[in-house]
This record gives C-alpha cells, sequence and structure tokens, in this order.
C-alpha cells in the first residue's frame, strides 16, 4: 500500500525567531524622535467658543481642520459691533515640539518613564522634553494584527518583534477679548480657552533579524490611538456644534504603517540603531 506525499508548490514564510543577547561588554542602543509640528484639530471651521459666550462667526462644515484661536483685531472704541463678527480675527494654533533620545547598554525592557533607580531605566541617557514621549522599548514581543496589539513576553516565536509604544501630545491655552457696548462706549472683558490636551499614543513595531537583541533599523507604525477634535462652531446652522469622535488606526501587515484621520499625522517610522 503506497502513500501519496503531498507537494506544496509555495514557500514557507520566513522565520523570524527571537536572539540571545550579544555576548562581552559594551553594547549600546539608541532610539531617537523629534518633532516640532504637532498641531491640534479642530471640528469645524475652527474659530474656538467656550462654554460662557457662543460666536457663530465663521461658522462652517464639520470636519477635522487645524486648530485655530479666535481674537479680536478692533482696537476702536468708537466702534463696537453688535455681534464681534467684524472684529474677530481667526489665528493659526501654536505648534507643539518635543524630543525624546534614549541609550541604554542592556537586554531587557526598557521603561524610560519608570522610577528613577530602576534597573529598567535607560542606563546611559534618558533626554526627555515636551510633547514627545517614549513610553517602553519592549523586546520579544509578537504583533497580533487579527486584534491590533502585541502579545505577551516570550510570545515572539517565529514572528519575534521589538515594540516601541510613544505619545505625542498637544495642548493651547489663549486669551482673547470680548467687546461689549454697554450704552457709554465699547468695552473688552478678557476671556481664555484652554484646549483639553490631545494625545497620539503610537505603537511602532519591527522584527527582529539574525543577531539582534533588539530589532534594528526603520520601525513601522502599526497601531495609533488618535483624539478627538476640540469643538467648534459648524455645520448648516450658526449655533450648532461640530462633534467628531477618537479612534484607533490599524495595520494589516509589518513593514506597512498606518496613519490617522487627524490634521496632524505621527511620524509613519521611527529608527532603532545598535550602537556598539
Amino acid at each position: 500500500m503506497s502513500r501519496r506525499r503531498c507537494c506544496c508548490g509555495g514557500s514557507a514564510p520566513p522565520a523570524y525567531p527571537c536572539q540571545p543577547c550579544p555576548s562581552g561588554e559594551g553594547h549600546e542602543w539608541i532610539v531617537q524622535i523629534r518633532t516640532s509640528d504637532i498641531i491640534g484639530d479642530s471640528a469645524g471651521a475652527g474659530v474656538a467658543n467656550d462654554i460662557d459666550y457662543y460666536e457663530p462667526c465663521l461658522a462652517g462644515e464639520c470636519g477635522r481642520r487645524a486648530f485655530r484661536r479666535r481674537g479680536a483685531s478692533n482696537t476702536d472704541f468708537s466702534y463696537c459691533p453688535d455681534e464681534l463678527c467684524d472684529s474677530i480675527v481667526d489665528t493659526p494654533g501654536a505648534f507643539d515640539a518635543g524630543d525624546h533620545t534614549i541609550r541604554w547598554s542592556f537586554c531587557s525592557n526598557v521603561n524610560p518613564t519608570d522610577a528613577p533607580g530602576s534597573p529598567y531605566l535607560p542606563d546611559i541617557l534618558n533626554d526627555q522634553e515636551g510633547s514627545v514621549t517614549i513610553e517602553w522599548v519592549r523586546p520579544n514581543l509578537a504583533w497580533d494584527f487579527t486584534n491590533c496589539t502585541y502579545l505577551g513576553p516570550s510570545s515572539g516565536g517565529d514572528d519575534c518583534a521589538t515594540i516601541i509604544k510613544v505619545i505625542f501630545t498637544y495642548s493651547d491655552t489663549f486669551t482673547f477679548p470680548q467687546w461689549d457696548d454697554l450704552g457709554s462706549g465699547c468695552f473688552s472683558t478678557t476671556r481664555t480657552i484652554t484646549m483639553p490636551t490631545q494625545t497620539w499614543t503610537c505603537y511602532y513595531a519591527r522584527r527582529v533579524a539574525a543577531g539582534q537583541y533588539f530589532a534594528e533599523g526603520a520601525y513601522y507604525l502599526l497601531r495609533c490611538e488618535y483624539p478627538a477634535p476640540y469643538d467648534t462652531v459648524g455645520g448648516s446652522a450658526p449655533f450648532y456644534k461640530c462633534s467628531i469622535a477618537d479612534g484607533v488606526v490599524c495595520s494589516s501587515q509589518h513593514n506597512v504603517s498606518i496613519s490617522p484621520p487627524t490634521t496632524w499625522k505621527p511620524p509613519v517610522n521611527i529608527s532603532l540603531v545598535r550602537l556598539s
């Protein structure tokens, strides 16, 4: 009795097994992220309003727009516009910036936000500034594309990857004058608007190659949790607010970055480099 052997024409996918820590001493790795143009979204035409005072000037259609600040250009006290629309100006919001550089010389999880003295803190350099934060670097993981998340320690198997979690933030506070005609002239009241902090939580990944404990080279953005815009005036009626929800976007495979639908977008790639 003979048995038939099945022969498949295709080849098996390449394996990416986790790698041991390099032997010897003096090994160093670095991750550096810099950005100078983080900006928040508004949900409409970009004219900010506050809770106490609602001015339907420059109302437009709803949709993600660059967040813009409202101010008043009128300084002539002999003229006080009834609805303020003639005196309102729409100016771009401030950009946020930041950079984060970490360097370390050990084979384990790297947690820059741990308490001082932690064995998992970068032992060579931990320079964190502004609106960019590297939350952690974790080797020997795998990425689950079905559920859009990473799998736990030692789960890499033949698809071993290093994951880097990065947080980008934007916030803005500004003042503007509200002009009112009190019958004896035009007077202004200073108002302040504080935009809620907007946060992008990003997960970058790269599979290891031979001899790499931490995957080296360009990392791809596989998951991004993006913020809801700041409510602004918009829609088909002057007093309608625009509201757009936050959300999550996910990549479907390694080496392919995704992009959130926000006006500002996180970098599609960051790099981990072995220095020695």
